[in-house]
């Protein structure tokens, strides 16, 4: 079997100077300049969630047929992974990244109203501390 490894690095430049680098490996598959783009393009989707130095790792395989598109996107105290299997190696990009898309958009979520929580938690301190000192009064 023949194992064809290429790897390239593309960096995007963000809003407020943050960046993205994108690696690209391919394994029983030939880098075409059309899976690149579309990759870098996906990729892109990605960027409105995050702020500072991010690093995206796609492999692309084949294995019977099957396309395989695997995503690990890393940074800032973040770990992310999805991977997709179709028949066609675009529609396992799109995949990838909409698993991703939707981690990320769970996880923000999670730090959204974990710190609503924390918030409401403080208020209800602060308002027993002011109720206390009037019956002390």
């Amino acid at each position: 079997a023949l194992t064809l490894k290429l790897t390239m690095d593309r960096s995007l430049l963000w809003k407020g100077n943050a960046t993205m680098n994108i690696k690209t490996a391919y394994k029983h598959l030939e880098s075409t300049p059309a899976i690149e783009e579309i990759t870098q393009r996906k990729s892109e989707k990605l960027k409105k969630y995050f702020q500072g130095k991010l690093n995206l790792d796609w492999t692309f395989t084949v294995e019977k047929k099957l396309h395989i598109a695997h995503c690990h996107l890393t940074g800032n105290n973040m770990d992310f992974f999805a991977e997709a299997t179709t028949e066609s190696i675009y529609s396992a990009i799109d995949e990838a990244i909409l698993a991703l898309e939707k981690q990320v958009k769970k996880h923000k979520e999670q730090l959204k109203n974990h710190h609503v929580k924390n918030a409401v938690k403080k208020e209800m301190m602060v308002e027993k501390i002011i109720e206390a000192k009037e019956e002390v009064s």
